[in-house]
């Protein structure tokens, strides 16, 4: 074995988180075997480091006995930095610190990093140093709040930034007055993640509304962001012609004019006489304007007014009153007897109107009026034995004409006749049923019914000279009733009919239409727009009434009656084909009646 010069046993003991090394050193003054090698150590103060997501610094000190090593940091991700410092010698020289800075950026993601990097050299163990980042937290920000746009629409940015995935929901239905709801918000796009950013497109706003919405923006891990997005409405406008509107007196053609806006407003009228329809709305429409006929002579005016955005119009309406008429509805001539009498001037006018004669015989209870009324006129009594004529002057106030009523009285001792034809009893069934009578007479006479004899209906209660008059004597149900006809006339004597009518006591039914005074046997015609008629009942016994088609455009009330009563029959509009139904009266009995009920298609 070579000699050995040197044996030096040295033991170092190094405080904070160093390593003990223990070293043998053999020096040889040749050379050393392998067993006399010195021993290659290396220790680090700290072997990890941890940092929060903001990132940071953290030292080590790296001690060894060799300058021989290095730092592996090949894989070293991007955002760890390692910087050596000064290596000082320490001890008795045969020991070096070193120290090694570790730097991490700022982690702006969610996900924690790690990384790993290695102390080697020749020799030299492998050490492993670590370096660990947290996650960011989750974020969320948006650059502008509120958007607010103007009435024409348009685009806006709204940059977003986020760590995250992120997605956007909005709300922007509108609800407008006679509209359908509308979505006035776009964006697009509506899903991303980390920064970006996206675009919010608000179409045009027609109304004069301003309108609002909401934009949601959510993220994972942290709050939604809410944006207010408001749009201005454009500015109301009014637009209504001025134009005067005439109407004739009576009332004519309804005339229209056109309003043109685009926000709410409201129209009355001054008159009572005058509508107007709609009287409220909103955009542009058609109104419609109405007047009730003018009964007066006098002009009238009204004055419509439009009013919404502010803006208050008035449109100018005038009617014209109707031209001056007069009617003397008294026949003419007006006929006197002999003595003293007095007759009433029946005149129907609308305007002032003057009456006066030129025979001072004549006399009138005043001289004139105005619109509708009467005079009474009396003639004084005829000494004389000869007829005498007159004239009666009514003048309307604006009329060019006068109206003449002729005047006739008789003389003293003239000699009258009034008779009638036939003159006998006249028997009449229960039924019912009509006779004519012949009137021959050179005066004015008048014709009714005696003792309250309500069931004699007459074509006329009155006549002049030679005539004839139709009576009409209602069914009887009940026992023998009589009645009669008294014609009279001045200067002659009443002529009396007497009236007997039977009855029966055999069941019996009888429907009778009250305007035409006539049994109905047959068939009845409704008109095709739909039509209630009523009809009397005439029965000594219980009855029903049914219709066919069951159910269908044939209503009936009542159903069931016992003695007289009233039936109404309504049918309903017929906008199909002509049609036909059955009316049946005490159906499937010995008393079973059928009457066809035929209705045409109603016409357009």
């Amino acid at each position: 074995m070579k000699i050995l010069t040197l044996i030096r046993k040295i033991f170092i003991n190094v405080s904070k988180g160093f390593v003990t090394l223990l070293m043998f050193g053999m020096l040889c003054a040749g050379c050393l075997t392998k067993e006399e090698q010195i021993e290659i150590t290396v220790s680090l103060t700290k072997t990890s480091f941890d940092f929060d997501s903001g990132g940071g610094t953290g030292k080590c000190t790296v001690s060894t006995n060799t300058n021989e090593w290095k730092i592996d940091d090949e894989e070293k991700p991007q955002w760890l930095h390692i910087s050596k410092g000064a290596s000082i010698r320490t001890g008795e020289g045969l020991y070096t610190n070193t120290e090694v800075t570790f730097s991490a950026d700022p982690n702006m993601e969610i996900i924690p990093k790690e990384a790993t990097v290695y102390i080697t050299g020749t020799g030299i163990r492998k050490q492993t140093v670590t370096a660990k980042i947290a996650g960011a937290p989750h974020n969320l920000d948006v650059s502008t709040n509120p958007l607010t746009f103007l009435a024409s629409g348009g685009q806006t940015s709204l940059q977003i930034t986020s760590n995250s995935t992120w997605e956007i929901d909005y709300d922007s239905i509108f609800f407008s007055m006679n509209e359908p709801p509308v979505v006035w918000i776009r964006v697009e796009p509506k899903k991303g993640s980390g920064n970006g950013a996206a675009t919010v497109t608000a179409y045009a706003n027609n109304t004069i509304f301003e309108r609002k919405g909401t934009i949601t923006i959510n993220a994972d891990g942290v709050e939604a962001k809410t944006i207010e997005v408001t749009q201005a409405g454009v500015t109301p406008f009014l637009t209504v012609p001025t134009t005067p509107i005439t109407f004739p007196a009576s009332g004519g053609q309804p005339q229209s004019f056109n309003i043109t806006s685009n926000t709410n407003w409201e129209i009355t009228s001054s008159a009572a006489w005058l509508s107007v329809s709609p009287q409220k709305d909103s955009g542009s429409k058609t109104v419609t304007v109405a007047a009730q006929a003018n009964s007066g002579r006098t002009e009238r005016n009204a004055t419509i007014t439009v009013a919404g955005a502010g803006v208050t119009v008035k449109i100018q309406v005038t009617q014209s009153g109707v031209a001056p008429t007069l009617t003397v509805t008294t026949p003419s001539p007006l006929k006197f007897s002999a003595n003293e009498e007095t007759k009433r001037l029946d005149i129907k006018s609308n305007t002032n109107w003057t009456v006066s004669s030129n025979d001072n015989w004549l006399k009138f209870s005043q001289p004139g009026g105005s619109n509708d009324g009467y005079v009474n006129v009396t003639a004084l009594a005829n000494t004389g034995t000869s007829r005498r004529t007159g004239r009666i002057t009514v003048q309307g106030e604006g009329i060019a004409s006068a109206t003449a009523i002729d005047v006739e009285q008789e003389g003293m001792g003239i000699q009258h006749f009034l008779t009638v034809t036939p003159s006998n009893t006249q028997i009449v069934s229960f039924r019912g049923g009509s006779q004519t009578f012949a009137v021959k007479s050179d005066i004015e006479w008048n014709v009714n019914a005696g003792n309250n004899s309500s069931w004699i209906k007459f074509s006329t209660n009155r006549g002049t000279g030679d005539g004839s008059v139709d009576v009409t004597f209602l069914p009887n149900s009940s026992s023998q009733r009589n009645g009669s006809i008294i014609f009279t006339g001045n200067g002659v004597s009443n002529v009396s009919i007497s009236i007997q009518q039977n009855y029966t006591t055999n069941p019996f039914l009888i429907v009778y239409d009250p305007e035409l005074l006539q049994e109905v046997t047959t068939l009845l015609t409704f008109s095709g727009y739909g039509e209630t008629k009523t009809f009397d009942m005439y029965s000594n016994t219980s009855w029903t009434v049914t219709s066919f088609p069951v159910g269908g455009w044939i209503g009936i009330l009542p159903e069931n009656g016992s003695g007289n009563g009233t039936l109404q029959v309504t049918t309903t509009h017929n906008s199909g084909t002509d049609r036909s139904g059955t009316l049946y009266f005490n159906r499937n009995t010995p008393l079973e009646k059928r009457i066809r009920i035929e209705q045409p298609k109603a016409t357009p």
